[in-house]
């Protein structure tokens, strides 16, 4: 996919960034075996901001490997996202390492309830969000 766009199309002045021209191209492989599944994705982002004097490569990836019996599944997971500038003075990359640990109870078909625990780990080229732990539970209903 390529295209020329940015966040929005209000301009500049507003706060927001010229459109700039991306590329994406990713690639994804999942497998289900009986009780043991997995799943994974590559990803590679292409930014050229001609006006900023740069352009930005960002690859990402995911695997995740889980479990199922009974009523339950347990999954674990990493991602990364490592972005990289051909000009670190106009622009430092964003990069963060993810990590997590979910398990899932099937109350039915249509409900369950979600344990999670989420390591992100924040190794950009600035101080964008830092690194957090996150502890989540939740209730999820399909209707």
């Amino acid at each position: 996919m390529s295209s020329e766009n940015s966040l929005t199309d209000k301009p500049f002045e507003a706060g927001y960034f010229p459109a700039v021209e991306q590329t994406v191209m990713g690639l994804a492989l999942d497998v289900d075996y009986e009780t043991w599944f997995m799943m994974s994705e590559l990803n590679l982002n292409r930014r050229n901001n001609p006006s900023g004097g740069y352009k930005i490569k960002a690859p990402a990836a995911m695997l995740a490997l889980g479990y199922r019996w009974s009523s339950w599944t347990l999954l674990i997971s990493g991602s990364r996202y490592w972005e990289t500038s051909s000009n670190e003075d106009n622009y430092l990359g964003e990069r963060f390492i993810d990590t997590s640990l979910t398990l899932r109870y099937d109350l039915s078909d249509a409900q369950s309830i979600k344990w999670q625990i989420d390591q992100l780990s924040d190794q950009s080229q600035s101080d964008f969000v830092g690194s957090t732990s996150v502890i989540s539970i939740s209730y999820d209903w399909a209707f």
